[in-house]
């Protein structure tokens, strides 16, 4: 999210809270690198998966920003808002896609053919629809949008 906001122009880097960039980092590969090690290291030879208490605090630090300074701002209100009239319509899209069995489909492609049988065999199709939009980056799915409602521009 963060990533996204900078580059829609809705805050600067410098912009982003100097203590959770020292520790988590100031990209959203530096940030993951560090939420993994934290957790492999405080996870190994547990039986639950835990961040460390200065890097869990520093996570909550940072998306206390986030909604303070993104997800509140009008443009990302205006894009949700889009976002919640086009997902039933792309929801939609690939569950018929699956009930016809339409292997070209994205979601086949992207998704399907490469999860386990079990997988396969014991979600129902609209469980898979969700996880195939839950896995989606927000410039996958406006391509997906531009691809499905406006065809001439994608």
């Amino acid at each position: 999210d963060i990533e996204d906001a900078i580059r829609f122009n809705i805050l600067t880097r410098d912009e982003l809270p100097a203590e959770q960039v020292t520790y988590l980092g100031n990209t959203n590969s530096q940030i993951i690198e560090t939420l993994i090690k934290s957790v492999i290291v405080n996870s190994y030879e547990q039986d639950f998966i835990a961040f460390d208490k200065e890097t869990s605090e520093h996570l909550l630090a940072l998306k206390k920003f986030n909604y303070k300074r993104i997800y509140t701002d009008e443009n990302v209100k205006k894009s949700n808002s889009i976002i919640y009239r086009t997902m039933p319509i792309l929801f939609d899209i690939y569950l018929n896609d699956i009930q016809e069995n339409n292997r070209e489909s994205k979601i086949f492609k992207h998704f399907l053919d490469h999860k386990f049988p079990e997988y396969l065999e014991n979600f129902s199709p609209a469980e898979k629809v969700r996880d195939f939009i839950a896995t989606m980056t927000d410039r996958y799915y406006n391509e997906e949008i531009k691809a499905y409602l406006l065809p001439w521009r994608g």
